[in-house]
Protein backbone atom coordinates (compact mmCIF):
# COMPACT_ATOMS: atom_id res chain seq x y z
CA UNK A 1 0.00 0.00 0.00
CA UNK A 2 2.97 2.50 0.47
CA UNK A 3 4.27 1.26 -2.74
CA UNK A 4 0.72 2.94 -4.40
CA UNK A 5 0.78 6.31 -2.72
CA UNK A 6 4.40 6.63 -3.73
CA UNK A 7 3.88 6.09 -6.87
CA UNK A 8 0.67 8.60 -6.56
CA UNK A 9 3.11 11.22 -4.81
CA UNK A 10 5.62 11.10 -8.09
CA UNK A 11 3.11 11.33 -10.44
CA UNK A 12 2.04 14.32 -9.39
CA UNK A 13 4.88 15.56 -9.00
CA UNK A 14 5.38 15.34 -12.41
CA UNK A 15 2.29 16.94 -13.05
CA UNK A 16 3.58 19.73 -10.98
CA UNK A 17 7.08 19.83 -12.77
CA UNK A 18 4.96 20.50 -16.19
CA UNK A 19 3.27 23.56 -14.67
CA UNK A 20 6.28 24.72 -13.00
CA UNK A 21 8.37 24.21 -16.88
CA UNK A 22 5.07 26.40 -17.87
CA UNK A 23 5.61 29.20 -15.76
CA UNK A 24 9.47 28.90 -15.57
CA UNK A 25 10.15 32.55 -16.94
CA UNK A 26 7.89 34.03 -14.76
CA UNK A 27 10.30 34.01 -12.18
CA UNK A 28 14.11 32.88 -11.41
CA UNK A 29 13.51 29.80 -9.23
CA UNK A 30 15.05 26.83 -10.17
CA UNK A 31 12.89 24.17 -12.09
CA UNK A 32 11.57 21.42 -10.27
CA UNK A 33 12.35 18.98 -12.66
CA UNK A 34 16.08 19.92 -11.78
CA UNK A 35 15.37 19.08 -8.66
CA UNK A 36 14.08 15.99 -8.64
CA UNK A 37 15.57 14.17 -12.03
CA UNK A 38 18.80 13.12 -9.71
CA UNK A 39 16.10 11.41 -7.02
CA UNK A 40 16.35 7.23 -7.54
CA UNK A 41 12.21 7.07 -7.35
CA UNK A 42 12.10 10.01 -10.13
CA UNK A 43 14.54 7.59 -12.01
CA UNK A 44 12.61 4.17 -11.68
CA UNK A 45 9.21 6.10 -12.98
CA UNK A 46 11.16 7.26 -15.86
CA UNK A 47 12.74 4.25 -16.49
CA UNK A 48 9.43 2.63 -16.10
CA UNK A 49 7.58 4.76 -18.51
CA UNK A 50 10.18 4.78 -21.10
CA UNK A 51 9.88 0.56 -21.08
CA UNK A 52 6.41 1.17 -21.87
CA UNK A 53 7.07 3.62 -24.33
CA UNK A 54 5.34 6.67 -22.72
CA UNK A 55 6.49 9.32 -20.61
CA UNK A 56 5.54 9.07 -17.01
CA UNK A 57 4.16 12.66 -17.49
CA UNK A 58 1.74 10.79 -20.23
CA UNK A 59 -0.62 9.55 -17.63
CA UNK A 60 -0.98 12.89 -15.97
CA UNK A 61 -4.10 15.11 -17.15
CA UNK A 62 -3.42 16.75 -20.79
CA UNK A 63 -2.60 20.51 -21.11
CA UNK A 64 -6.18 21.70 -21.68
CA UNK A 65 -6.76 21.38 -18.34
CA UNK A 66 -3.87 22.97 -16.64
CA UNK A 67 -5.58 25.97 -16.10
CA UNK A 68 -8.39 24.07 -14.38
CA UNK A 69 -5.42 22.30 -12.45
CA UNK A 70 -3.68 25.91 -11.25
CA UNK A 71 -7.09 26.56 -9.83
CA UNK A 72 -7.50 23.09 -7.54
CA UNK A 73 -3.69 23.81 -7.33
CA UNK A 74 -4.22 26.94 -5.84
CA UNK A 75 -7.64 25.96 -3.60
CA UNK A 76 -5.11 22.64 -2.40
CA UNK A 77 -2.51 25.06 -0.99
CA UNK A 78 -4.76 27.45 0.56
CA UNK A 79 -7.06 24.34 2.23
CA UNK A 80 -4.72 21.63 2.59
CA UNK A 81 -7.38 19.85 4.16
CA UNK A 82 -9.48 19.63 0.97
CA UNK A 83 -8.79 15.89 0.47
CA UNK A 84 -11.21 16.02 -2.90
CA UNK A 85 -9.07 18.91 -4.34
CA UNK A 86 -6.02 15.97 -4.30
CA UNK A 87 -8.16 13.10 -5.39
CA UNK A 88 -8.88 14.71 -8.74
CA UNK A 89 -5.41 14.37 -9.71
CA UNK A 90 -5.91 10.59 -9.74
CA UNK A 91 -7.28 7.98 -12.37
CA UNK A 92 -10.41 7.02 -11.22
CA UNK A 93 -9.03 3.11 -11.55
CA UNK A 94 -6.29 4.42 -8.85
CA UNK A 95 -8.53 5.98 -7.04
CA UNK A 96 -10.37 2.65 -7.00
CA UNK A 97 -7.61 0.77 -6.57
CA UNK A 98 -6.31 2.80 -3.47
CA UNK A 99 -9.97 2.84 -1.59
CA UNK A 100 -10.28 -1.14 -1.92
CA UNK A 101 -6.33 -1.09 -0.68
CA UNK A 102 -7.50 0.74 2.21
CA UNK A 103 -10.44 -0.43 2.74
CA UNK A 104 -8.94 -4.29 3.04
CA UNK A 105 -6.30 -3.18 4.99
CA UNK A 106 -8.48 -1.37 7.84
CA UNK A 107 -10.91 -4.35 7.40
CA UNK A 108 -7.55 -6.23 8.28
CA UNK A 109 -6.08 -4.07 11.08
CA UNK A 110 -9.75 -4.38 12.70
CA UNK A 111 -10.01 -8.04 12.19
CA UNK A 112 -6.47 -8.28 13.78
CA UNK A 113 -7.51 -6.18 16.55
CA UNK A 114 -9.95 -8.19 17.67
CA UNK A 115 -8.14 -11.12 17.52
CA UNK A 116 -5.48 -9.37 19.43
CA UNK A 117 -7.55 -8.13 22.30
CA UNK A 118 -9.81 -11.49 22.58
CA UNK A 119 -5.87 -13.72 22.26
CA UNK A 120 -4.84 -11.30 25.13
CA UNK A 121 -7.77 -11.81 26.67
CA UNK A 122 -7.25 -15.59 27.11
CA UNK A 123 -3.87 -14.73 27.51
CA UNK A 124 -4.35 -12.94 30.86
CA UNK A 125 -7.10 -15.67 31.81
CA UNK A 126 -4.46 -18.48 31.56
CA UNK A 127 -1.71 -16.50 33.01
CA UNK A 128 -3.59 -15.83 36.29
CA UNK A 129 -4.52 -19.20 36.39
CA UNK A 130 -1.52 -20.69 35.83
CA UNK A 131 -0.23 -17.77 38.40
CA UNK A 132 -2.60 -19.12 40.86
CA UNK A 133 -1.71 -22.26 40.52
CA UNK A 134 1.81 -21.87 41.06
CA UNK A 135 0.87 -19.85 44.28
CA UNK A 136 -0.73 -23.29 45.29
CA UNK A 137 1.67 -25.32 44.61
CA UNK A 138 4.09 -23.24 46.38
CA UNK A 139 2.39 -23.08 49.39
CA UNK A 140 1.50 -26.65 49.58
CA UNK A 141 5.33 -26.84 48.86
CA UNK A 142 6.03 -24.92 51.88
CA UNK A 143 3.77 -26.38 54.10
CA UNK A 144 5.35 -30.12 53.13
CA UNK A 145 8.68 -28.69 53.47
CA UNK A 146 8.41 -26.89 56.97
CA UNK A 147 6.62 -29.94 57.86
CA UNK A 148 9.94 -31.91 56.86
CA UNK A 149 11.92 -29.46 58.54
CA UNK A 150 10.06 -29.53 61.45
CA UNK A 151 10.37 -33.71 62.32
CA UNK A 152 14.28 -33.58 61.33
CA UNK A 153 14.57 -30.61 63.85
CA UNK A 154 13.27 -32.94 66.19
CA UNK A 155 14.44 -35.99 65.25
CA UNK A 156 18.11 -34.13 65.75
CA UNK A 157 17.05 -32.69 68.67
CA UNK A 158 15.95 -36.40 70.21
CA UNK A 159 19.35 -37.81 68.64
CA UNK A 160 21.45 -35.27 70.35
CA UNK A 161 19.97 -35.72 73.47
CA UNK A 162 20.01 -39.62 73.61
CA UNK A 163 24.13 -39.47 72.16
CA UNK A 164 24.17 -37.00 75.14
CA UNK A 165 23.05 -39.43 77.87
CA UNK A 166 24.69 -41.99 76.11
CA UNK A 167 28.02 -40.61 76.43
CA UNK A 168 27.23 -39.63 80.09
CA UNK A 169 26.25 -42.99 80.92
CA UNK A 170 29.72 -44.21 79.38
CA UNK A 171 32.11 -41.51 81.08
CA UNK A 172 30.37 -42.87 84.41
CA UNK A 173 31.11 -46.57 83.66
CA UNK A 174 34.40 -46.05 82.31
CA UNK A 175 35.86 -42.95 82.58
CA UNK A 176 38.98 -42.00 85.01
CA UNK A 177 37.83 -40.09 87.88
CA UNK A 178 40.76 -38.94 89.15
CA UNK A 179 41.51 -35.26 88.77
CA UNK A 180 37.95 -34.70 89.33
CA UNK A 181 37.91 -34.33 92.89
CA UNK A 182 36.66 -30.77 92.24
CA UNK A 183 33.43 -31.68 90.74
CA UNK A 184 30.73 -31.46 93.92
CA UNK A 185 29.08 -34.52 94.18
CA UNK A 186 25.50 -35.21 94.58
CA UNK A 187 23.28 -35.42 97.34
CA UNK A 188 22.56 -38.46 98.99
CA UNK A 189 18.88 -39.26 99.07
CA UNK A 190 16.85 -42.04 100.54
CA UNK A 191 15.41 -44.54 98.89
CA UNK A 192 11.55 -46.38 99.87
CA UNK A 193 10.92 -49.70 101.26
CA UNK A 194 11.75 -52.13 98.29
CA UNK A 195 9.20 -54.92 97.21
CA UNK A 196 11.31 -58.08 97.72
CA UNK A 197 10.43 -61.19 94.99
CA UNK A 198 9.27 -63.82 97.43
CA UNK A 199 10.72 -66.55 95.25
CA UNK A 200 14.00 -64.98 95.72
CA UNK A 201 16.98 -66.75 97.74
CA UNK A 202 17.30 -65.48 101.24
CA UNK A 203 14.12 -63.58 101.09
CA UNK A 204 11.56 -64.70 103.82
CA UNK A 205 7.75 -65.47 103.52
CA UNK A 206 7.21 -61.73 104.80
CA UNK A 207 9.16 -60.22 102.21
CA UNK A 208 11.96 -59.18 104.18
CA UNK A 209 16.10 -60.17 103.97
CA UNK A 210 16.93 -62.93 106.54
CA UNK A 211 20.22 -61.91 107.99
CA UNK A 212 21.78 -64.29 105.16
CA UNK A 213 20.24 -62.17 103.05
CA UNK A 214 21.17 -58.81 104.06
CA UNK A 215 24.74 -59.67 104.66
CA UNK A 216 25.04 -61.13 100.75
CA UNK A 217 23.55 -57.32 99.65
CA UNK A 218 25.07 -54.93 102.22
CA UNK A 219 28.78 -56.02 102.70
CA UNK A 220 30.37 -55.34 99.75
CA UNK A 221 29.02 -51.77 100.42
CA UNK A 222 31.04 -51.33 103.89
CA UNK A 223 34.78 -51.13 103.76
CA UNK A 224 37.46 -50.75 106.36
CA UNK A 225 39.32 -47.88 106.86
CA UNK A 226 43.20 -47.61 108.45
CA UNK A 227 44.72 -44.42 109.33
CA UNK A 228 48.26 -43.54 110.14
CA UNK A 229 50.21 -40.76 111.33
CA UNK A 230 52.36 -40.93 108.14
CA UNK A 231 53.46 -42.90 105.03
CA UNK A 232 56.60 -43.74 106.72
CA UNK A 233 54.09 -45.52 109.00
CA UNK A 234 52.39 -46.88 106.29
CA UNK A 235 55.14 -48.82 105.25
CA UNK A 236 56.19 -49.98 108.20
CA UNK A 237 52.51 -50.91 108.90
CA UNK A 238 52.25 -48.95 112.42
CA UNK A 239 48.73 -48.36 112.41
CA UNK A 240 47.36 -45.65 114.14
CA UNK A 241 44.05 -46.69 114.44
CA UNK A 242 41.26 -48.33 112.69
CA UNK A 243 37.59 -48.00 111.80
CA UNK A 244 34.31 -48.69 109.35
CA UNK A 245 32.92 -46.77 106.40
CA UNK A 246 29.89 -47.12 104.02
CA UNK A 247 30.28 -46.85 100.57
CA UNK A 248 27.76 -43.92 99.83
CA UNK A 249 28.29 -43.45 95.86
CA UNK A 250 29.83 -45.68 93.51
CA UNK A 251 32.43 -42.96 92.61
CA UNK A 252 34.26 -43.55 95.47
CA UNK A 253 32.60 -41.76 98.63
CA UNK A 254 32.41 -42.95 101.95
CA UNK A 255 30.80 -41.98 105.02
CA UNK A 256 32.50 -42.74 108.45
CA UNK A 257 32.85 -41.28 112.13
CA UNK A 258 34.85 -37.97 112.52
CA UNK A 259 36.76 -39.21 115.60
CA UNK A 260 38.13 -42.59 113.06
CA UNK A 261 40.13 -40.01 111.25
CA UNK A 262 41.31 -37.88 114.52
CA UNK A 263 45.28 -37.63 115.43
CA UNK A 264 46.00 -38.82 111.66
CA UNK A 265 46.50 -37.75 108.65
CA UNK A 266 47.32 -40.49 105.87
CA UNK A 267 44.05 -43.23 105.24
CA UNK A 268 43.57 -45.97 103.23
CA UNK A 269 40.32 -47.97 102.56
CA UNK A 270 40.09 -51.83 101.91
CA UNK A 271 37.05 -52.87 100.03
CA UNK A 272 34.82 -55.93 100.37
CA UNK A 273 36.98 -57.79 97.59
CA UNK A 274 40.48 -56.60 99.20
CA UNK A 275 41.61 -54.16 96.84
CA UNK A 276 43.38 -51.06 99.10
CA UNK A 277 43.08 -47.47 97.92
CA UNK A 278 44.76 -44.30 99.56
CA UNK A 279 41.90 -42.09 100.64
CA UNK A 280 41.68 -38.13 100.71
CA UNK A 281 39.46 -36.61 103.96
CA UNK A 282 36.93 -34.58 102.01
CA UNK A 283 35.21 -33.24 105.04
CA UNK A 284 34.48 -33.61 108.69
CA UNK A 285 32.20 -32.37 111.62
CA UNK A 286 33.33 -33.32 114.95
CA UNK A 287 29.92 -31.77 116.48
CA UNK A 288 28.12 -34.51 115.19
CA UNK A 289 30.94 -37.23 114.68
CA UNK A 290 30.63 -37.60 110.74
CA UNK A 291 33.07 -37.71 107.83
CA UNK A 292 33.29 -37.72 104.46
CA UNK A 293 36.52 -39.83 102.19
CA UNK A 294 37.24 -40.05 98.75
CA UNK A 295 38.93 -42.74 97.05
CA UNK A 296 39.73 -42.87 93.66
CA UNK A 297 37.60 -45.72 92.27
CA UNK A 298 34.46 -46.84 90.17
CA UNK A 299 31.25 -49.15 89.65
CA UNK A 300 31.54 -49.72 93.59
CA UNK A 301 28.38 -50.98 95.52
CA UNK A 302 26.95 -48.06 97.14
CA UNK A 303 24.52 -48.94 100.27
CA UNK A 304 20.91 -47.84 99.79
CA UNK A 305 19.85 -45.15 102.32
CA UNK A 306 16.49 -45.78 104.50
CA UNK A 307 14.45 -43.79 106.16
CA UNK A 308 15.52 -44.10 109.96
CA UNK A 309 11.50 -42.32 110.66
CA UNK A 310 9.98 -45.92 109.94
CA UNK A 311 12.02 -47.94 112.70
CA UNK A 312 10.14 -49.30 115.52
CA UNK A 313 11.02 -50.88 118.47
CA UNK A 314 11.90 -54.38 118.27
CA UNK A 315 12.53 -54.45 114.65
CA UNK A 316 15.38 -56.28 113.85
CA UNK A 317 18.83 -55.14 112.44
CA UNK A 318 21.61 -56.08 111.26
CA UNK A 319 25.16 -54.37 112.72
CA UNK A 320 28.32 -54.85 109.73
CA UNK A 321 31.37 -53.19 110.62
CA UNK A 322 35.36 -54.11 111.32
CA UNK A 323 35.83 -54.39 115.11
CA UNK A 324 39.16 -55.26 116.09
CA UNK A 325 40.22 -55.42 112.46
CA UNK A 326 38.10 -58.18 111.64
CA UNK A 327 36.47 -57.20 108.11
CA UNK A 328 33.20 -57.27 107.27
CA UNK A 329 31.43 -58.71 110.79
CA UNK A 330 27.74 -59.21 110.77
CA UNK A 331 26.32 -59.00 114.55
CA UNK A 332 21.99 -59.19 114.67
CA UNK A 333 20.08 -57.31 117.05
CA UNK A 334 16.54 -55.66 117.39
CA UNK A 335 15.98 -51.72 118.00
CA UNK A 336 15.80 -51.17 121.64
CA UNK A 337 14.73 -47.96 122.03
CA UNK A 338 14.02 -44.58 119.28
CA UNK A 339 15.08 -40.94 119.37
CA UNK A 340 17.97 -41.65 122.40
CA UNK A 341 19.25 -37.62 122.84
CA UNK A 342 22.98 -38.93 123.32
CA UNK A 343 25.57 -36.17 124.34
CA UNK A 344 29.49 -36.72 123.87
CA UNK A 345 31.26 -35.75 126.82
CA UNK A 346 33.80 -33.59 124.32
CA UNK A 347 31.61 -31.43 122.46
CA UNK A 348 28.44 -31.50 124.34
CA UNK A 349 26.72 -31.86 121.37
CA UNK A 350 23.51 -33.61 121.33
CA UNK A 351 22.77 -36.20 119.08
CA UNK A 352 19.50 -37.89 118.09
CA UNK A 353 20.63 -42.03 118.15
CA UNK A 354 18.94 -45.57 118.12
CA UNK A 355 19.33 -47.86 120.25
CA UNK A 356 20.29 -51.49 119.56
CA UNK A 357 21.47 -54.49 121.54
CA UNK A 358 23.53 -55.13 118.55
CA UNK A 359 27.42 -55.57 119.01
CA UNK A 360 28.99 -52.17 118.63
CA UNK A 361 32.59 -52.44 119.15
CA UNK A 362 35.36 -50.27 119.10
CA UNK A 363 35.86 -50.79 114.93
CA UNK A 364 32.43 -50.75 114.13
CA UNK A 365 32.46 -46.78 114.32
CA UNK A 366 31.42 -45.49 110.78
CA UNK A 367 30.08 -49.05 110.02
CA UNK A 368 26.27 -49.30 109.25
CA UNK A 369 23.38 -50.43 111.46
CA UNK A 370 20.54 -51.19 108.71
CA UNK A 371 17.26 -53.07 108.67
CA UNK A 372 16.06 -56.57 106.63
CA UNK A 373 15.22 -54.84 103.97
CA UNK A 374 19.16 -54.15 103.08
CA UNK A 375 18.76 -49.77 103.73
CA UNK A 376 20.93 -47.72 106.31
CA UNK A 377 19.21 -46.41 108.97
CA UNK A 378 21.51 -45.66 111.27
CA UNK A 379 25.60 -45.10 111.40
CA UNK A 380 27.07 -46.78 114.28
CA UNK A 381 29.84 -45.47 116.86
CA UNK A 382 31.40 -46.87 119.41
CA UNK A 383 32.09 -43.24 120.98
CA UNK A 384 28.22 -42.97 122.14
CA UNK A 385 28.65 -46.94 123.57
CA UNK A 386 29.20 -47.02 127.13
CA UNK A 387 31.78 -49.91 127.95
CA UNK A 388 30.83 -50.56 131.22
CA UNK A 389 27.80 -52.21 129.88
CA UNK A 390 26.99 -54.75 127.54
CA UNK A 391 24.44 -55.08 125.04
CA UNK A 392 24.20 -51.49 124.90
CA UNK A 393 25.46 -49.90 121.54
CA UNK A 394 23.91 -46.70 119.47
CA UNK A 395 24.20 -45.33 115.66
CA UNK A 396 23.35 -41.83 114.53
CA UNK A 397 20.02 -41.95 113.13
CA UNK A 398 20.43 -41.71 108.64
CA UNK A 399 18.10 -38.66 108.71
CA UNK A 400 19.78 -36.33 111.46
CA UNK A 401 23.26 -37.44 109.51
CA UNK A 402 22.28 -36.62 105.81
CA UNK A 403 21.57 -32.83 105.81
CA UNK A 404 25.47 -32.93 107.30
CA UNK A 405 26.86 -35.72 104.84
CA UNK A 406 25.16 -33.41 101.85
CA UNK A 407 26.94 -30.29 103.17
CA UNK A 408 29.98 -32.15 103.55
CA UNK A 409 29.97 -33.89 100.42
CA UNK A 410 29.24 -30.53 99.00
CA UNK A 411 31.07 -27.91 100.97
CA UNK A 412 33.70 -29.93 103.08
CA UNK A 413 31.73 -28.75 105.96
CA UNK A 414 28.52 -27.76 107.62
CA UNK A 415 27.19 -24.00 107.15
CA UNK A 416 26.07 -21.89 109.80
CA UNK A 417 28.98 -22.79 112.41
CA UNK A 418 30.46 -19.96 114.32
CA UNK A 419 33.41 -20.79 116.62
CA UNK A 420 35.33 -18.02 119.39
CA UNK A 421 38.58 -19.05 118.52
CA UNK A 422 39.89 -20.42 121.33
CA UNK A 423 40.55 -23.69 122.97
CA UNK A 424 40.17 -24.42 126.37
CA UNK A 425 39.83 -26.85 129.28
CA UNK A 426 36.70 -27.32 131.54
CA UNK A 427 36.79 -26.90 135.23
CA UNK A 428 33.88 -29.57 135.88
CA UNK A 429 37.16 -31.88 135.14
CA UNK A 430 38.90 -32.96 138.43
CA UNK A 431 41.84 -33.39 135.97
CA UNK A 432 41.94 -29.89 134.92
CA UNK A 433 41.99 -28.21 138.54
CA UNK A 434 45.04 -30.87 139.28
CA UNK A 435 46.95 -29.28 135.88
CA UNK A 436 45.80 -25.55 137.02
CA UNK A 437 47.99 -26.17 140.64
CA UNK A 438 50.66 -27.91 138.94
CA UNK A 439 51.63 -25.21 136.39
CA UNK A 440 50.85 -21.84 139.42
CA UNK A 441 51.38 -23.57 142.81
CA UNK A 442 48.13 -22.96 144.26
CA UNK A 443 44.60 -24.27 143.99
CA UNK A 444 41.47 -22.24 142.71
CA UNK A 445 39.25 -20.72 144.90
CA UNK A 446 36.08 -22.91 146.09
CA UNK A 447 33.15 -23.41 143.37
CA UNK A 448 35.60 -21.22 141.05
CA UNK A 449 33.74 -22.28 137.37
CA UNK A 450 34.77 -21.26 133.68
CA UNK A 451 36.78 -22.19 130.65
CA UNK A 452 40.69 -21.84 131.22
CA UNK A 453 41.95 -21.40 128.21
CA UNK A 454 44.70 -23.07 126.70
CA UNK A 455 45.42 -21.97 122.69
CA UNK A 456 43.70 -18.65 120.71
CA UNK A 457 43.40 -18.31 117.66
CA UNK A 458 45.14 -15.92 115.70
CA UNK A 459 42.97 -15.75 112.72
CA UNK A 460 39.46 -14.54 114.80
CA UNK A 461 38.46 -11.43 116.19
CA UNK A 462 39.60 -12.79 119.72
CA UNK A 463 43.02 -12.38 119.25
CA UNK A 464 43.12 -8.83 119.69
CA UNK A 465 41.19 -8.41 122.88
CA UNK A 466 42.89 -8.08 126.34
CA UNK A 467 42.46 -11.64 126.41
CA UNK A 468 45.68 -14.12 126.85
CA UNK A 469 46.41 -17.91 127.57
CA UNK A 470 45.83 -19.54 131.17
CA UNK A 471 43.07 -16.73 132.04
CA UNK A 472 39.60 -17.57 132.33
CA UNK A 473 36.09 -17.01 130.82
CA UNK A 474 33.34 -16.83 133.34
CA UNK A 475 30.19 -16.32 131.26
CA UNK A 476 28.90 -15.08 127.91
CA UNK A 477 25.96 -12.15 127.12
CA UNK A 478 25.62 -13.06 131.17
CA UNK A 479 25.41 -16.42 131.02
CA UNK A 480 27.71 -18.52 133.38
CA UNK A 481 29.92 -21.51 131.24
CA UNK A 482 32.06 -23.95 132.29
CA UNK A 483 32.03 -26.28 129.46
CA UNK A 484 31.72 -27.07 125.89
CA UNK A 485 28.12 -27.66 126.14
CA UNK A 486 27.66 -24.55 127.73
CA UNK A 487 29.11 -22.39 125.62
CA UNK A 488 27.86 -24.25 122.40
CA UNK A 489 24.71 -23.11 123.88
CA UNK A 490 25.12 -19.43 124.28
CA UNK A 491 26.52 -18.94 120.59
CA UNK A 492 24.60 -21.58 118.55
CA UNK A 493 22.20 -18.82 118.55
CA UNK A 494 24.64 -16.05 116.89
CA UNK A 495 25.64 -15.76 113.50
CA UNK A 496 29.23 -14.98 111.96
CA UNK A 497 30.27 -11.46 112.44
CA UNK A 498 28.13 -11.27 115.48
CA UNK A 499 29.57 -9.32 118.38
CA UNK A 500 29.57 -11.01 122.08
CA UNK A 501 30.78 -9.64 125.59
CA UNK A 502 32.68 -11.94 127.73
CA UNK A 503 33.57 -11.66 131.64
CA UNK A 504 36.98 -13.10 132.07
CA UNK A 505 39.13 -13.49 135.37
CA UNK A 506 43.53 -13.72 135.27
CA UNK A 507 45.33 -15.01 137.97
CA UNK A 508 48.74 -13.93 138.45
CA UNK A 509 51.65 -16.28 140.37
CA UNK A 510 51.07 -14.66 143.77
CA UNK A 511 47.13 -15.33 143.68
CA UNK A 512 46.03 -12.29 142.96
CA UNK A 513 42.66 -12.07 140.85
CA UNK A 514 41.39 -9.59 138.25
CA UNK A 515 38.59 -9.88 136.41
CA UNK A 516 37.92 -8.01 133.45
CA UNK A 517 35.42 -7.48 129.87
CA UNK A 518 36.22 -8.16 126.47
CA UNK A 519 33.73 -7.79 123.49
CA UNK A 520 34.99 -9.97 120.25
CA UNK A 521 33.15 -11.49 116.84
CA UNK A 522 31.92 -14.44 116.00
CA UNK A 523 33.72 -16.08 113.16
CA UNK A 524 32.11 -18.90 110.47
CA UNK A 525 33.91 -22.27 111.59
CA UNK A 526 34.35 -24.38 108.51
CA UNK A 527 37.86 -26.18 110.20
CA UNK A 528 34.84 -29.11 111.23
CA UNK A 529 36.68 -28.74 114.74
CA UNK A 530 34.34 -28.91 117.87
Amino acid sequence: MKGAYATSFYRFVAMFVIMNKKNKNKDDKPDIYDVLKDNPRWAEEEKKAENKSQSPLQKVKIPSEIKEDEKNISDISQNPKSDSKVENFLFEDEKSELEEENKSEFNSVDFLNTKNKETEKKNQEQFQRELEARKDDKFTFYKSYSKKISAALWLLGIAVVALAVYCIASDMKTADVSGLDSVPATEITQSAIPSLDLSEKYVDENGKYTAEGVAQVVRPSIVDIYCYESESDKENKNVYGTGSGIIIKDNGYIVTNAHVLENASVFYVVTDNNEEFAAELKGRDSKTDLAVLKIDAVNLKAAQIGDSDKVVVGEEVIAIGNPAGLSGTVTNGIVSALNRQIKLDETGFVMQCIQTNAAISPGNSGGALVNMYGQVIGITSSKYANSNYEGLGFAITINQALPVINQLLTNGYVEGRVKMGIKFNSLNDSNTKTAFYSEFGFELPKNFKGLWITEISDDCDIASTELKVNDFITSIEGVEVSDYSELHEVISGYSAGDTLSADCVRFDKEGNKETFKIKFKLSADTSGDY
